[in-house]
């Protein structure tokens, strides 16, 4: 995760809503405008972490699971998400 790329991924997202919005006809151009700013904000955040988050799983022991390269399981087991 990096906050110089989620600022890009931001801005642009915040343009492209404010160019799709249409503040000039909007009655209300104030609340036009923050709804397209925080549409931009909040798709740009969502979409930083689907691409860039990392999620660390540690499984104490796992069972129906093949040791070694390739494809196996599915598996059963416990642990923790950090």
């Amino acid at each position: 995760m990096n906050p110089l790329v989620m600022a890009g991924a931001m801005k642009a997202a915040i343009k492209a809503e404010l160019l799709a919005a249409d503040l000039a006809n909007a009655p209300d151009k104030h609340d036009a405008w923050a709804e397209a700013v925080a549409k931009g904000i909040a798709s740009a955040v969502v979409a930083h972490i689907q691409a860039n988050a990392l999620v660390t799983v540690a499984v104490a022991s796992v069972s129906g699971v093949t040791v070694g390269a390739g494809v196996s399981g599915p598996g059963t087991g416990t642990g923790t998400i950090t």
